[in-house]
């Protein structure tokens, strides 16, 4: 005779009976879930209840397999949040704020009295279109496609930098310092949206993509505190002895 089961049919008499047992200690729906995660042999799936250490390794399988359920079901959520949706806008956004500054960075470079400052710029744009390409390959792993957007943030400060260019006297240092200032609030905004998208991509479990907007991060950080210290040491002083 077969005795059936929600999840499982048992052979025999002493099966249903060691499963009455079990039944008294513990909750029906649990050993329902236990049945899932058994071998698929009958026998095998019987014997789990007569044995108490084979009982207590088939629980903590079955709540393992409940445990990485739920974080299936949690990852599938976040691929489907409106954090990630808002996660590929601003980085849709920061990929043109870099298509952007590789454009205004040759003209920081001319337009630079300092060698120093001038290769500082010169080398920003190799890192820049390093970063483009970073950003390009994080949408590879998304699986998504990078939304055209103008980034106004970017725009505003370029057209700040194109306006510094105007107002200063070429060849003096007095132009290097506003230049400088130009590339740092820059620098600053490409650092808060970095570290925004970086904190965004570890929330919703995206740590191989939190990794590369991290180096990125590292890169505008190490590129700030070149500019302040060319600011400091060398640009400034020269800039404080000339008179108009």
């Amino acid at each position: 005779m077969i005795y059936p089961w929600k999840y499982g049919y048992f052979q025999t008499s002493w099966q249903v009976e060691t499963l009455h047992c079990v039944s008294k200690l513990f909750k029906v729906h649990i050993l329902r879930h236990v049945f899932l995660s058994c071998s698929a042999d009958v026998g095998t799936a019987g014997m789990v209840f007569y044995n108490s250490n084979s009982l207590k390794i088939y629980f903590t399988k079955s709540f393992m397999l409940m445990q990485k359920s739920s974080s299936r079901q949690k990852m599938n959520a976040a691929d489907q949040s409106m954090l990630k949706t808002l996660f590929v806008e601003e980085l849709s956004d920061v990929y043109n704020a870099e298509r952007q500054l590789t454009k205004a960075l040759p003209k920081l470079e001319e337009a630079a009295t300092s060698p120093d400052l001038a290769m500082a710029f010169a080398d920003h744009l190799q890192v820049t279109k390093n970063q483009i390409a970073r950003i390009e390959q994080i949408f590879t792993i998304l699986g998504e496609s990078i939304e055209r957007k103008q980034c106004k943030g970017m725009q505003g400060l370029i057209e700040e930098g194109d306006s510094v260019i105007e107002d200063t006297e070429p060849g003096t240092a007095t132009r290097d310092v506003a230049l400088i200032i130009a590339a740092q609030k820059v620098e600053h905004y490409e650092i808060a949206a970095y570290g925004s998208l970086r904190q965004i991509a570890k929330t919703i479990g995206k740590a191989e993509i939190s990794k590369l907007l991290e180096e990125t991060l590292r890169e505008e950080k190490e590129t700030d505190m070149l500019l302040s210290n060319l600011a400091e040491i060398l640009i400034n002083i020269e800039a404080k002895e000339e008179i108009e």
